[in-house]
């Protein structure tokens, strides 16, 4: 035994070291690199969320007026569309239902009279905002008012003579 053996045992044990070297080095390495990817490609802020801006509905037969107006209720702003009704000074309703959108600013020289207001109103009923447009209306939530129908007159008498 020239010391071949002794050799040759010391050679595998050096390998075997250098095996479980290399082999916690490529799970140290990988896990750096995957940790620096994971923080490059992430969300480095969070997004600044915009301001939705709601797009009114708008209805079929109804048109769109500006009026001044007295407003009576609570304005959601992010709704798709307020029903109204309006009312004039002396608490006629003038209109049943009408969409209110929105207040338009005013100037300077509009600050005394009543805001305004865009408003959709049905096409028949344009000629009701005529005969009071000069007077400031009230809009108050929507009334569901029953529908006046006429009932049939159902006399309970014969159409035909008898003679006897």
């Amino acid at each position: 035994m020239n010391g071949t053996i002794y050799e040759e045992i010391k050679k595998n044990g050096d390998s075997k070291k250098k095996e479980k070297l290399k082999f916690a080095v490529a799970i140290v390495s990988t896990n750096i690199l995957v940790a620096v990817l994971c923080l490059s490609f992430g969300p480095s802020e969070t997004p600044v969320p915009k301001a939705k801006t709601i797009a009114k509905t708008l209805h079929p037969h109804f048109k769109m007026i500006v009026v001044p107006l007295t407003v009576l209720i609570d304005i959601d702003p992010t709704g798709p569309e307020t029903p109204v009704t309006l009312m004039n000074k002396s608490k006629k309703i003038v209109i049943t239902r009408a969409y209110l959108h929105e207040m338009l600013p005013s100037s300077i020289k509009d600050q005394e009279s009543s805001p305004r207001f865009k408003i959709e109103i049905p096409e028949a009923e344009i000629s009701n905002i005529g005969v009071d447009g000069l007077d400031t209306m009230v809009a108050i939530p929507e009334l569901k008012l029953p529908e006046k129908s006429k009932k049939p007159m159902n006399k309970r008498v014969s159409k035909y003579e008898i003679n006897l």
